[in-house]
């Protein structure tokens, strides 16, 4: 479930609920699971679960026993209908999307419609402002409204219904067919956007229309003049009777808006053109280079595709980058997820694209000053790694004893969670090794390790005494935090044998 729904769930009970489906729905759970992940007690789970089995009973059987809680779902169509209906039915999403629409009520209004005393309505809208002014606007409450920049205010609709599998926005525009025959055109271009998401992009702006700015100043908006996929958007929302009435002007913005958040998903040959010309129209060829020159340094071998296609790959992140900067910081919120990712996958080449993006100057000029080193580091890895164009990963190496079960039952658990990331190997396959092991980072339950290693690669140890559950745990750190960070140091410490 996405973060922004779960944050307006103003149900408990119907938050966990959500939550409890998602987790049956990847595997099995135990209790003890569920409730501390929850924050509840395990009766408080035991009554969630019982009152799911009656909610879902048409579609779904759900088991408990000592093995954990485990869900069958055998209507898929019925079980995704009834989530879509919980979340529709909760009442900041129904708040939020009258105020979508255009239908704003006062609190007194609201409060007769969801039948609650004024004080409660007043409540539920503070915790839908805790969550608006993260995207830099605020919530009216005397005729329940958004008031703030359209540009962040679309941001928030945005992750709330285009991002969302459950709320779907197409269908409450008066152009449902319009929007449908746009979709399909626009499909015909772009490569990587489902068309559902390319629907829902344009009901938003359609339903949204001219609720105000959308860009401030911005080179974009000249660039995008000339653009094959916002001047076909821009002729076919002249002819809706509704938004006709419009300036030339704020048409053409709306279709500034769409052309750009399908080009923040697109990654194909529409974008390679289009970033192209936008980097000669922005006379950006230099930053190009520059940024090639400092990712080819720090990446190295790490590289996987030709310098033209890695020059063409940076053409298309910074055209993504311009985008962001234009439409405002509000939609750079998922670059910090983007930090937290790569740190995790390796802090070292970070690190170091992050210092050369700080201390190069040029990297400065144009439009990527107002980007934060650190972001634009990590944004530009994620991208040239989605895109399988540089490998980022750290080689993991595990070697165990095997001297016992347990150890073979390890072998199972690492392989088992980081899959194709690790090679594992146990102590007697290491006899004969005349070479270094080169791995970035080695975890052994061999104590003293004797073998040699290489002057980079770090040393952890596990417990004498193997616990199933700390290795779990030893896991989890591994793949979510970095090893040279102060958190793991510590864990690393209380599994390094005295």
């Amino acid at each position: 479930m996405e973060k922004i729904l779960e944050n307006l769930l103003t149900s408990e009970h119907r938050k966990r609920s959500l939550l409890i489906l998602e987790y049956l729905e990847r595997t099995n759970r135990t209790l003890q699971f569920l409730a501390k992940s929850l924050g509840v007690t395990r009766r408080t789970i035991s009554n969630d679960v019982k009152d799911l089995k009656e909610e879902f009973s048409d579609c779904i059987h759900i088991n408990t026993s000592h093995l954990g809680v485990e869900m069958d779902v055998f209507d898929y169509n019925r079980f995704f209908k009834r989530k879509k209906k919980l979340i529709q039915n909760e009442d900041l999403i129904k708040i939020s999307t009258a105020i979508l629409l255009g239908e704003c009520k006062s609190i007194v209004e609201w409060s007769s419609a969801l039948n609650y005393c004024v004080k409660t309505i007043s409540r539920k809208l503070k915790q839908l402002g805790q969550v608006t002014v993260n995207y830099g606007f605020s919530v009216t409450s005397f005729k329940v409204d958004f008031v703030g920049d359209e540009s962040n205010i679309r941001k928030f609709f945005y992750d709330l219904f285009v991002q969302s599998d459950y709320l779907i926005i197409e269908k409450l525009s008066t152009y449902e067919a319009e929007i449908e025959r746009m979709a399909e055109e626009i499909d015909s271009m772009v490569g990587n956007i489902s068309k559902k998401t390319i629907r829902q992009i344009i009901a938003l702006a359609v339903i949204r229309f001219g609720k105000g700015p959308l860009f401030r100043e911005s080179t974009l908006k000249n660039y995008f003049a000339v653009d094959q996929l916002a001047m076909y958007v821009y002729q076919e929302l002249k002819q809706l009777p509704e938004i006709s009435k419009y300036s030339n002007q704020e048409i053409f913005e709306e279709c500034c808006f769409i052309a750009s958040i399908i080009y923040l998903h697109e990654k194909t040959a529409l974008l390679m053109d289009s970033s192209k010309e936008l980097i000669d129209y922005l006379d950006a060829s230099l930053v190009v280079e520059v940024v090639l020159t400092e990712v080819k340094d720090v990446l190295k071998q790490n590289i996987l595709v030709s310098e033209d296609s890695l020059r063409e790959l940076i053409n298309m992140f910074l055209f993504q980058q311009k985008i962001k900067i234009d439409l405002g910081n509000v939609y750079s919120k998922k670059d910090y997820e983007s930090l937290e990712v790569i740190q995790a996958l390796n802090k070292q080449l970070f690190d170091q694209l992050e210092g050369r993006f700080r201390n190069n100057h040029q990297i400065q000029t144009y439009f990527l000053h107002s980007r934060c080193p650190s972001l634009l580091a990590s944004d530009v890895l994620l991208f040239l790694f989605t895109n399988k164009a540089c490998q980022v990963l750290r080689k993991l190496v595990i070697v165990l004893k095997k001297n016992s079960m347990i150890d073979v039952v390890m072998k199972e658990v690492f392989a088992d969670h980081l899959g194709e990331r690790v090679l594992i190997l146990y102590q007697d396959q290491l006899e004969g090794l005349n070479e270094p092991i080169d791995t970035d980072i080695l975890v052994s339950n061999v104590y003293p390790f004797e073998h040699d290693l290489n002057p980079t690669t770090r040393l952890f140890f596990l417990p004498e005494k193997n616990d199933l559950v700390e290795v779990v745990v030893f896991i989890s750190k591994i793949l979510l935090t970095d090893f040279v960070s102060d958190d793991l140091l510590g864990l690393a410490s209380t599994l390094t044998p005295a």
